[in-house]
């Protein structure tokens, strides 16, 4: 819902500030390709909801082995627009990549 939503480039941020408040919980049950697709979603509308993306960007690190590597640029790519400085993930996240 997320991403198609973004991908219309349809801002409602009331709608993505509950899919943000609903989302935060579950993101530990994420799969790498969940947590990509979430992180790319909301970052290309501009909205990077603060909790919902430190429980993104703290999961994408405990499962950053496995991200493909266009997982993995997707991720560093939406991390990255949404103006998140977080080091440690960017070098998990980059180590990935190099591994593979």
């Amino acid at each position: 819902l997320a991403w198609a939503f973004s991908n219309a480039k349809v801002l409602d941020k009331d709608l993505f500030n509950d899919l943000a408040y609903v989302l935060t919980p579950k993101v530990k049950l994420m799969n790498a390709h969940d947590v990509a697709s979430l992180v790319v979603a909301f970052s290309s509308i501009e909205y990077a909801h603060k909790k919902l993306f430190k429980a993104l960007a703290k999961h994408a690190r405990s499962i950053s082995h496995t991200f493909s590597p266009l997982q993995t640029s997707r991720t560093i790519y939406g991390f990255g627009t949404a103006g998140i400085e977080d080091a440690y993930l960017y070098r998990s996240l980059s180590r990935q990549l190099l591994k593979q």
